[in-house]
């Protein structure tokens, strides 16, 4: 404009498709930031992202020579590259995703559980609170979102279930996939009783006590 006094500037306008995606995009942005959201930790960046995405489909509208308003399509393409922009700034820039530590711990809180399993007893460990097992279990003092990622990543691998009671939630334990991870002798403890005689009285055969309790007597 100042090689030409002539030129004049040029109002972009969206288009209603444009419109609709722009806001759309604009309500994402603002769950994203809150406290919980996904770019809570570089929201300088993100809280403009809906202003640079659309000041990108202007440039990108010009640059391609089309003609009217911008459309849909530009927009759609714009906000892309702000996504790509946003995913790239935060992995250079933002905190550490609690999410990336999501095997880490799912393994501290797999290995935690066996060890209740092995201490207490097969037969006595099938369930825990899930808020008691996010205060004792291990690591007690992390985020509760990192012991959420964990649980949530059992859960996916079929090692535990979660259900909703009243009071709270309960993880339930999945006997199949933690059977081969415990001792065998955690298997016997407190197991009820099998009668080896004809009157059911829960005698057990020297043999069998020796198996469970791990004394083999010399007779």
């Amino acid at each position: 404009m100042l090689r030409d006094p002539q030129a004049t500037r040029q109002l972009l306008r969206l288009t209603a498709g444009a419109t609709c995606l722009r806001q759309q995009f604009a309500a994402e942005m603002e769950l994203s930031l809150r406290p919980d959201g996904a770019y809570a930790d570089v929201r300088d960046q993100a809280s403009k992202a809906v202003e640079i995405a659309t000041r990108m489909a202007g440039v990108m509208h010009c640059f391609f020579q089309v003609d009217g308003d911008i459309d849909e399509r530009t927009m759609h393409d714009a906000i892309a590259l702000m996504r790509w922009h946003l995913e790239e700034y935060k992995r250079l820039f933002g905190e550490p995703n609690q999410y990336s530590h999501a095997f880490e711990d799912a393994m501290k809180l797999q290995e935690f559980l066996v060890d209740q399993i092995n201490a207490q007893g097969w037969f006595r460990v099938s369930s825990f609170p899930r808020s008691q097992l996010r205060t004792y279990g291990p690591n007690r003092s992390r985020l509760p979102k990192r012991f959420d990622a964990a649980v949530d990543y059992l859960v996916r691998q079929g090692a535990l279930t979660e259900e909703r009671v009243k009071g709270g939630a309960r993880i339930q334990l999945v006997r199949e996939y933690f059977r081969p991870l415990v001792h065998s002798f955690s298997m016997a403890q407190y197991e009820p009783p099998v009668s080896s005689l004809p009157n059911g009285l829960g005698f057990q055969q020297p043999g069998q006590l020796g198996q469970r309790i791990g004394y083999w007597p010399s007779i």
